[in-house]
């Protein structure tokens, strides 16, 4: 994961298909499916654009 700086820095971007996207947003809609979305915050991310998921909060380097 990649956080972006900047007037987007609440934006990451995915590690396979490199789009950025807002966390809330993946949240809402790739993530709503998820059993572990009731448990709480589960540590990953799933990209709204390509389904990769991911870690968040980890950082990398890209």
């Amino acid at each position: 994961m990649r956080k972006i700086s900047g007037s987007t820095k609440n934006l990451v971007m995915c590690p396979k298909c490199h789009r950025q996207f807002s966390p809330m947003y993946a949240r809402m809609t790739a993530c709503g499916s998820c059993p572990s979305v009731a448990m709480g915050d589960c540590g990953m991310i799933k990209c709204p654009h390509c389904g990769q998921e991911f870690p968040y909060g980890v950082r990398s380097t890209y």
